[in-house]
């Protein structure tokens, strides 16, 4: 079984796609999804509903600045002087 990093690289690979357009898609998907969720709620009228996109929307955009941010440094380095790096990042002190 493949995992979704080989899958990724994989499907990267074959469409001719760079990481940073891999990126970039997917960061323009969660725009999208996020403002098509927001509508949902704001046309409903469901306060609850919008309350609750708002909070998931917005823990999914720091995790995701987390991630975006290993990303960066584990492209970087791929030797272990990145580790340290990676570390800092996910527990900033």
């Amino acid at each position: 079984m493949m995992s979704a990093t080989t899958k990724f690289h994989f499907l990267s690979a074959l469409h001719g796609f760079s990481r940073d357009d891999m990126f970039e898609a997917r960061r323009s998907f969660l725009r999208d999804d996020i403002a098509f969720h927001r509508a949902v709620a704001a046309v409903s009228k469901n306060q609850i509903m919008a309350s609750l996109v708002e909070m998931v929307s917005g823990m999914f955009f720091e995790m995701r600045k987390r991630t975006a941010t290993v990303a960066a440094i584990s492209s970087r380095s791929p030797n272990g002087t990145a580790r340290c790096d990676l570390i800092g990042a996910l527990n900033p002190a």
